[in-house]
């Protein structure tokens, strides 16, 4: 998804595919929760502070945290920006 708005929650979930998010502005208050198989996770967010994260997962929040975005990918990349 490209040239996204901040909403309040947006959930993705694939099989086998990749996952790719591109905000149109930087997210001003987020909760983030991805989570690779392939345990390959690439965020880049300004701001966003990291809660806990793994080789197959991170989570973290901008702000309040009151948008919540939920990534899962069973064997694919994640990439969000």
């Amino acid at each position: 998804m490209k040239e996204i708005d901040e909403e309040k929650s947006l959930s993705i979930e694939t099989g086998s595919g990749d996952i790719t998010i591109s905000y149109k502005n930087d997210p001003q208050s987020l909760e983030l929760m991805a989570t690779s198989d392939s345990s390959d996770i690439t965020v880049d967010l300004e701001g966003l502070n990291k809660k806990d994260g793994s080789e197959y997962s991170m989570r973290g929040t901008i702000g309040e945290a009151t948008n919540r975005l939920e990534l899962v990918s069973k064997a694919g990349i994640i990439n969000v920006k």
